[in-house]
């Protein structure tokens, strides 16, 4: 399923979704591939992802962090392709403004140290469970 495409009336308590990527970082003046991610920085050194829905009664949004779970920062392969993925359980704050009139979601991709960039391909939201 295309992530711009998620049908927002699956986001329901306990509705479990994975989300997974795969990741290269890359100098940004070198071009050269980073040699490992480096996740004792910051949190945000390696490759992430977040959920931002916004509401009218909620004008700044809310935000939601995701971190990988399939050891991608232990195994990072600065030559190839990192597979990212998480799974995420919809919980009341989200469920309870889906239908609302203005209510609108974000999936975005985030990570690498300052002066690096991220490269991100086959993105892909699946729903596990209901």
């Amino acid at each position: 399923q295309r992530m711009d495409a998620i049908d927002l009336g699956c986001l329901t308590i306990g509705t479990k979704i994975q989300f997974s990527y795969k990741a290269k970082l890359y100098d940004e003046a070198t071009g050269e591939a980073e040699q490992f991610c480096r996740p004792g920085a910051s949190w945000t050194d390696c490759p992430a992802m977040g959920l931002r829905h916004e509401f009218p009664a909620q004008a700044l949004g809310n935000w939601k962090w995701l971190t990988d779970g399939s050891g991608m920062i232990q195994n990072w392969d600065p030559n190839g392709w990192n597979a990212f993925s998480t799974t995420y359980t919809v919980d009341r704050d989200w469920a309870s403004h889906v239908g609302e009139s203005g209510y609108w979601m974000d999936v975005f991709f985030i990570g690498g140290r300052p002066g690096t960039v991220l490269v991100v391909d086959d993105a892909v939201a699946n729903i596990i469970s209901q």
